[in-house]
Order: C-alpha cells, then structure tokens, then sequence
C-alpha cells in the first residue's frame, strides 16, 4: 500500500492533505476488516462464547444471556 501511494498521494507520508490522509487511513480499516471479519459473541454465565462455536456445536444460547458483541 505504501508503494501504491508514494506513487498517488501528493506528499505521502510527510504532508499529506487532511482529506488524503483521512481517505488512507479508511483504506487501511476496509483492507483490516476485509482481513478480519467481526467475530459475534454472547456472554453466557460470565463466560465469552463465539456465537457460530455455539451454533456448530449444538450449544442453545439462553434468551436471558447478553448478546451481540462484535469484535473483529
């Protein structure tokens, strides 16, 4: 990437426009998330389960537990 923009930014790295650098840096999050997909889990009993570990195992996830966190 930072080949592609020596070549493309005007400035890059040292004086980069503020318009330029906030377009890289959102470059940087899309190419990590491609990397790393968000990953969903549930707190059940105080304990972080993966909510597809759960599901490939056959785990019920309780209604009552909290659920939805991502992190990825």
């Amino acid at each position: 990437m930072a080949i592609w923009a020596l070549d493309n930014i005007k400035g890059f790295p040292e004086k980069m426009s503020a318009e330029d650098t906030e377009q890289l840096q959102l470059g940087y999050r899309h190419k990590y998330s491609l990397n790393n997909p968000a990953v969903d889990y549930v707190i059940v009993e105080g304990n972080y389960l993966r909510v597809s570990d759960c599901e490939m195992q056959g785990i019920e996830i309780p209604k009552k537990c909290r659920a939805g966190f991502v992190w990825g």
